[in-house]
């Protein structure tokens, strides 16, 4: 999360895709939401990232 976190500040154009199902064993949907909401970039880059 780390990386991605300084890629985005590095390039505030970059948009991120968070897909996930409720029954999605390899990616826990709420868990990687949860992540990506607690990512340490700035509050405007959080549009960048949408969930579907």
């Amino acid at each position: 999360m780390d990386d991605l976190a300084s890629t985005m500040k590095s390039n505030p154009k970059l948009h991120v895709l968070l897909m996930g199902g409720y029954f999605d064993l390899g990616t826990l949907y709420f868990g990687a939401t949860c992540e990506m909401k607690h990512l340490p970039i700035p509050a405007e880059l959080q549009k960048n990232i949408e969930y579907k």
